[in-house]
């Protein structure tokens, strides 16, 4: 098992929980402000449920790809529960963050996922000086 592979989530390719946590303490260490989001896909239980675990892995993975589509390169982001990824913004203003919230957001609802599935996600964040 490579170092890679090991900070990083199966599923989604990005970083797992513990890896993501430590790059967020890491982060909250330099003297800068900083942004966290946190997403949830709602019913992605219902999707496993009725649909299967491939078809809700693949949906994971697809709002990961969403996600890492409006990061930037200093950014990070990660999987923090079974329906969640979260992402942190080094040195973000908070218009920058509520701006990148809005990408984020549009990402997830203008297309269907995988096999037409439409999802909604609850998005959290919080800007920090």
């Amino acid at each position: 098992m490579t170092t890679r592979s090991f900070h990083r989530d199966g599923t989604t390719g990005v970083l797992n929980r513990r890896a993501f946590m430590s790059r967020v303490h890491e982060e909250m260490n330099v003297e800068r402000p900083l942004g966290l989001v946190v997403l949830e896909l709602d019913g992605l239980q219902a999707i496993h449920d009725h649909r299967g675990t491939a078809v809700a892995d693949r949906v994971m993975a697809e709002a990961a790809e969403r996600l890492e589509s409006v990061t930037r390169v200093v950014d990070s982001c990660g999987r923090t529960g079974p329906a969640a990824l979260a992402w942190v913004l080094p040195d973000v203003s908070g218009t920058e963050l509520v701006d990148a919230v809005s990408q984020l957001r549009e990402r997830i609802a203008t297309t269907p996922f995988a096999d037409g599935i439409r999802v909604t996600a609850t998005i959290d964040y919080l800007a920090c000086a």
